[in-house]
């Protein structure tokens, strides 16, 4: 028979004055305040907007998909990305896209991306080209914002993600 751990015994314990078992517990990592439950626990500081800078997002699968999700999931946060691939979902895919579902199979990655964090804070540009593609072919970048294709034009990229 295996023995347990003296706390785990007493965690389990539930008899009186054996020690009680924590069905909620809530610690603030703000303060490190613990409390009865959320709504007594004290708030953290007040978090502005922040825009980020300009950003290029290159492949919207698996990793691309989940860095967008965490900082759309981020309500203060805004600005503007461009986002390109040249690949559509396939099922195979799905067990590894947040962003996807079922209905999503054959879809543009890149529409898909964007359609998923309009109103989000975003503003999106998106390219099926690929990296090479967009780099290369002014075409590519019709509809960019007028500042970031006059830097595109001369192969200037402020922040590229990949």
């Amino acid at each position: 028979m295996r023995r347990r751990g003296r706390g785990v015994q007493a965690a389990l314990r539930t008899s009186a004055g054996e020690g009680q078992l924590h069905w909620s517990l809530t610690l603030s990592l703000w303060d490190f305040h613990s409390g009865p439950d959320w709504s007594q626990a004290p708030q953290g500081p007040r978090v502005n907007e922040f825009t980020l800078p300009p950003f290029y997002l290159v492949g919207a699968g698996a990793v691309g998909q989940a860095t967008a999700a965490a900082l759309a999931a981020w309500e203060a946060l805004q600005g503007h990305f461009t986002v390109i691939d040249r690949e559509g979902v396939d099922a195979t895919n799905l067990n590894r896209y947040p962003l996807a579902v079922l209905a999503d199979v054959g879809a543009v990655k890149t529409e898909l991306l964007a359609a998923r964090l309009a109103g989000r804070g975003f503003s999106i540009h998106h390219s099926n080209k690929g990296w090479p593609g967009y780099a290369l072919d002014p075409l590519a970048r019709a509809g960019q914002r007028d500042d970031l294709r006059a830097e595109e034009a001369a192969y200037r990229y402020r922040l590229v993600l990949s």
